[in-house]
């Protein structure tokens, strides 16, 4: 691509110019996977499980041509590259234990288990030559892990009415590291070191527990009630020049309520 901007005077008069050519390729490749488990120990205890994996990776690279003239002078060149690669990747594996009950189909124990890890890095350079020459090296490798506990159970009661509890953990693990090389950078700027170049870790822990019930009225009527509350923890430090801050801890405490009625078979009015 290619364009040019020319400024005048208020009279009219040329005083600058500036004509930019450039070319950019760019490149994006992806995977994806998952392998799936199921055992049944009998008719009322089940294990079902997943692995999955997948990530990508993207490059990019350009190179601009910038010609300049200032009033009279004579127009000079110089030239921007620019060059990022990008890369992604996260596994997961999910397992959950089903336990069902002779006495009712629709009571049921449901506990789970899932942990995440993924790693993602972003490198970018760009380099500035025949005028003030410099270039800017930058990395950001980021790792990161998640571990998620749950515990669900309904427990029927009536004839179509239902009760759900659930307790739920959620930990999360992450590491930022980063860094940036400068050569020769502009006069004037200012970039100092500790905001360009540290090691920042970042955890957080959120513990919920909801119970919830619904419940079938007449003339085709129904209403959820639940009530959610959730605690959360979360802390950082980094390796260098700051201090750590936290742990910083709040609670949410979150309720509903669900009116529905059936029209036909088709059509449901719900207000929440």
């Amino acid at each position: 691509n290619s364009f040019s901007t020319t400024l005048r005077d208020q009279l009219g008069f040329f005083t600058s110019q500036q004509i930019k050519n450039g070319e950019y390729v760019g490149n994006w490749i992806g995977f994806n996977g998952s392998v799936d488990l199921y055992y049944d120990f009998n008719p009322n205890n089940s294990i079902t499980s997943n692995l999955s994996i997948g990530g990508y990776k993207k490059t990019n690279e350009g190179l601009d041509q910038n010609t300049l003239q200032y009033g009279a002078e004579n127009p000079f060149t110089y030239f921007v590259s620019d060059t990022m690669d990008n890369t992604d990747t996260e596994y997961e594996y999910t397992m959950n234990y089903i336990k069902k009950f002779n006495n009712n189909e629709e009571q049921e124990l449901n506990i789970g288990l899932q942990y995440g890890w993924h790693v993602h890095d972003d490198n970018h350079f760009i380099k500035q030559y025949n005028y003030l020459d410099n270039s800017i090296d930058n990395n950001n490798d980021v790792t990161g892990d998640e571990i998620t506990i749950q515990i669900d159970y309904t427990h029927p009661f009536g004839d179509e009415n239902k009760i759900e509890l659930g307790l739920k953990n959620v930990q999360r693990y992450s590491t930022v590291d980063y860094e940036t090389f400068i050569s020769n950078p502009i006069e004037g700027t200012i970039l100092t070191y500790d905001s360009l170049s540290n090691i920042f870790n970042y955890n957080q822990n959120v513990s919920a527990a909801y119970i919830s019930s619904s419940f079938q009225l007449p003339r085709k009527y129904a209403m959820l009630m639940g009530l959610r509350y959730e605690k959360t923890m979360i802390e950082g430090d980094y390796i260098n020049f700051y201090d750590p801050f936290g742990p910083i801890k709040y609670s949410n405490i979150v309720p509903s309520v669900i009116m529905s009625k059936k029209l036909n078979m088709f059509q449901t009015i719900k207000i929440s």
